[in-house]
């Protein structure tokens, strides 16, 4: 059937035979494979396989016995949280992972990436329960720039409040104060 098959091919040439194999099914999860065997080329053989629930994808193509391409990439929504690796004989390792916990008042998220040796993480905090404060940063080694780092916070209401922000680039900081009061008489101050 169309969901289920395997397909098998194969030709001579001068004594010479090459075959191909190719199997697909989609009965329990999404999964393929390919191969070729030729007198001609070293053997080719590629396979990939998916499920929906939660997403699980990988992939792997091979010629001879170098591996030319593996990667797998999953993701779960609750909380959420995503992978994904690659490793290609033509590029540096690539690693990315990403994760989200929380509410719409409340939450985290982090997201680190690496190529290679090289590599990045990006998180932030937000957190509205009761007053605001939000907290971002960004470490990495690539380029000049290796942190940036920034926060603000704010509490009290419309006549009552103070605010704090705050950034931070390679260590050095620039931050600033608010503070307004108009309960008794209107003080403010920067």
């Amino acid at each position: 059937t169309i969901n289920n098959f395997h397909t098998h091919g194969e030709f001579e040439m001068n004594n010479d035979r090459s075959e191909i194999d190719v199997n697909f099914s989609s009965l329990v999860k999404l999964e393929g494979r390919v191969l070729l065997k030729s007198a001609y080329i070293e053997t080719v053989e590629g396979m990939f396989a998916h499920e929906s629930l939660p997403i699980a994808t990988s992939a792997t193509l091979r010629y001879g016995n170098r591996n030319i391409l593996d990667s797998k990439l999953s993701v779960n929504s609750s909380p959420l949280q995503g992978s994904l690796l690659l490793n290609s004989m033509y590029t540096r390792p690539l690693k990315a992972v990403v994760s989200h916990t929380g509410s719409m008042k409340k939450f985290n998220s982090v997201a680190e990436i690496a190529y290679g040796k090289e590599t990045m993480k990006y998180t932030t905090e937000f957190d509205s329960t009761n007053d605001i404060s939000a907290k971002s940063s960004i470490v990495t080694s690539f380029g000049t720039v290796k942190s940036i780092s920034s926060s603000v916070s704010h509490a009290g209401g419309w006549s009552n409040f103070k605010c704090h922000a705050d950034v931070s680039i390679n260590g050095k900081a620039v931050e600033g104060d608010v503070a307004y009061n108009s309960r008794d008489s209107i003080e403010g101050s920067v």
